[in-house]
């Protein structure tokens, strides 16, 4: 039976200690399961605020004002290769039949400095899809 309107979301909160000299990369993952009837991507979206401070720092620094957010469809066949809608999208996908599992996933990039610099900071980053599975 299908489960109508679905909404998978996840927040992940990361503060980090002001001794540090790097911030790993960052992989998150929610999911939910789906029923194989015809499920159609509503929305995909995410929003990231973060900030951080150098101590003994002289250079640059890039970072991304965005975090890589992805929905990935999964299907029972083995032959039928995952099927993935990326963020932003606030356009409706085409009904796809037969997906069994749908996982959002967030990446956000790492950086480091060299010693005797330090870093401290925190990054804060929220995604959401929305999906509508009918039989």
């Amino acid at each position: 039976m299908a489960k109508g309107s679905i909404m998978i979301q996840m927040e992940v909160t990361e503060f980090f200690d002001p001794m540090i000299t790097s911030v790993p990369w960052l992989f998150a993952h929610a999911f939910d399961t789906l029923d194989g009837d015809t499920t159609t991507v509503r929305e995909i979206a995410a929003e990231k605020l973060s900030g951080v401070a150098f101590n003994r720092h002289t250079g640059s620094v890039d970072f991304a004002d965005g975090a890589y957010t992805k929905l990935f469809l999964v299907f029972a066949e083995q032959n039928r290769p995952l099927l993935s809608f990326y963020a932003p999208s606030h356009v409706p996908s085409p009904p796809i039949q037969g997906a069994g599992m749908a996982i959002l996933e967030i990446r956000d990039s790492g950086y480091s400095i060299t010693s005797p610099g330090s870093i401290s900071g925190a990054r804060i980053i929220g995604a959401h899809a929305y999906l509508d599975e009918v039989e």
